[in-house]
């Protein structure tokens, strides 16, 4: 088992322990030396070691101790579902700011199988700082630290087949970081389709549109999708970007070729490569055979590039030379070859900013910017709300077998509307999922909803300037742009929405759209919108 330490004075391969029957330990190369009892040791030399020995690895001291037997038979704390989602969101944080690798595991258990016998196999399989919580009567969910995709693969399937040869029937699914996912609406999303058996659709498979903004954005998409400019989706994470994507596929002439997808947030730089460009025979170690990459399979289709922010500077310039030039080379590869898709990308950043700040290309930008689309946020569309977490449990109830989806009460369906939905359309479906495991009758109260959580983030309305008196209002004018005539760009309405409740002032309208000025000035020009005059009247 492999043991990270995030240091810099320790090496990438540092030293080797060995906790067999004659412990010792063994240096590797590493660049700041290995230490055991004042003794430096050299490059392959081992020192036997014993519990209470301090090994000293560049800066970094360890202290070798036994596990009691004691510690060993303790329960397990078996810890609860709000609790859990915090841990999660943290892990989510310190893994994206330090790096490394984690999984999520999820257990379900069938009718009238012993909830004790499985919550003791889950736990077994564990590690000591891993996290066991239970989401309900027959479900659990687990937090794996340091865990690689493929040991947590390996884990899921273990734990399923031990408990089937003692004729106890569950299913397992995991989600690992950041592969499956950098949030935790993300990952338990992915958890939850894995452990019923389904590809992972966050933002939901049915499309709702109640709300008049999503109306016109939905009408917006089917004209944009008759061209063939790049599009560009912004939005917050789980407003439904990939189903607008979809979208724009489908209503297009591309619509009987291919439609793929690639998060570029989910691979190594190297791995993205060759997932997007593809690879030569020979072109690196255990590239066995020649691969077409992503941009060739999809060949007459559209392509979506989700989380496009976190494209790594080097292929970004590949990238662009595919847009200008219509050619991909492999890698390895010495002829280009043509290639016709539309790009759709998606991002929950500020692009602009960051090309400010020299982290995306400019050039870049602009040429995937070929129209774009601001989706909002699920708190901003209230009237989807109900509509979609009814969606949502009647898919839910059809995947658990039972005949008819429980209706919302009156004291859920206030708490879900005063809810801010961080997580946006998909932690509303986690939730609705959640709800149902929790419901043995026929109405989703307010108790089965993760209470705890929701009233604790209540909206808290920002301070607003004083109103205006209608005769000391900036004028707000938009010039004039193409477009058929009385038609309504929701973008432009948005922010024409916001620059009339902050009275003109375009700091507090940037706040309330969730973007910096800068960026909202850039809005203004591209939409044609006129900036308020300061001091007008």
């Amino acid at each position: 088992m492999d043991v990270r330490i995030d240091s810099a004075q320790v090496s990438r391969r540092h030293a080797r322990l060995s906790l067999g029957p004659g412990m010792f330990v063994e240096d590797l190369g590493s660049a700041n030396g290995t230490q055991v009892r004042e003794v430096v040791l050299r490059e392959g030399q081992r020192a036997p070691i014993s519990p209470g020995d301090v090994i000293q690895m560049g800066g970094v001291m360890a202290i070798l101790q036994q596990v009691s037997s004691e510690l060993s038979r303790r329960p397990r704390r078996l810890w609860t579902h709000e609790f859990f989602e915090g841990r999660l969101e943290e892990e989510c944080a310190r893994a994206e700011e330090q790096g490394g690798v984690f999984a999520v595991l999820r257990v379900r258990a069938d009718a009238g199988v012993p909830a004790a016998e499985v919550q003791e196999a889950v736990a077994r399989v564990l590690g000591h700082t891993d996290t066991l919580a239970s989401d309900g009567p027959r479900d659990w969910e687990a937090l794996m630290l340091s865990c690689p995709p493929a040991r947590a693969q390996s884990v899921a399937a273990a734990l399923v087949a031990e408990l089937a040869s003692r004729k106890l029937a569950v299913r397992a699914g995991v989600a690992s970081f950041p592969a499956d996912g950098r949030g935790t609406e993300a990952l338990m999303a992915k958890a939850s389709a894995a452990l019923r058996g389904e590809k992972a659709t966050p933002e939901g498979g049915e499309v709702i549109v109640a709300d008049p903004q999503m109306v016109r954005l939905h009408e917006l998409i089917r004209r944009v999708a008759a061209g063939t400019l790049p599009v560009l989706l912004m939005g917050e994470t789980g407003t439904g970007k990939e189903i607008f994507a979809e979208a724009v596929h489908r209503a297009s002439p591309r619509a009987a070729a291919p439609f793929v997808r690639l998060n570029c947030g989910a691979f190594s730089e190297t791995l993205l490569e060759s997932e997007l460009f593809g690879h030569e025979r020979g072109a690196f170690t255990g590239a066995a055979s020649s691969k077409p990459g992503l941009l060739e399979t999809a060949e007459g289709g559209t392509v979506l590039l989700d989380e496009i922010g976190e494209l790594p500077m080097s292929l970004q310039v590949k990238l662009l030379r595919v847009l200008a030039q219509k050619e991909v080379l492999r890698i390895g590869g010495l002829k280009p070859r043509r290639v016709d898709v539309r790009f759709v990308s998606a991002t929950n950043r500020d692009l602009e900013a960051d090309c400010a700040a020299g982290r995306f290309r400019e050039d870049l930008y602009f040429r995937l910017n070929g129209f774009s689309l601001l989706i909002p946020p699920l708190r901003e569309r209230p009237a989807e709300i109900e509509p979609l977490a009814r969606a949502f449990l009647a898919e839910a109830s059809r995947a658990m077998g039972r005949r008819q989806a429980p209706e919302l009460a009156a004291d859920a369906r206030a708490l879900m509307l005063r809810y801010r939905w961080p997580g946006n359309v998909r932690e509303l479906r986690n939730a609705m999922e959640r709800a149902l495991l929790l419901c043995t009758g026929d109405e989703i109260r307010a108790e089965h909803l993760p209470q705890e959580k929701m009233r604790a983030a209540f909206i808290i309305p920002s301070p607003r300037p004083p109103a205006p008196s209608p005769g000391s209002l900036p004028q707000i004018e938009s010039r004039d742009v193409q477009g058929p005539p009385g038609e309504v760009d929701p973008q432009r309405q948005r922010i024409l929405d916001a620059l009339q409740q902050a009275g003109g002032n375009q700091k507090e309208a940037a706040k309330l759209l969730g973007i910096s000025r800068g960026t909202l000035q850039s809005r203004l020009d591209q939409l044609g919108i006129q900036r308020p005059r300061k001091g007008a009247r």
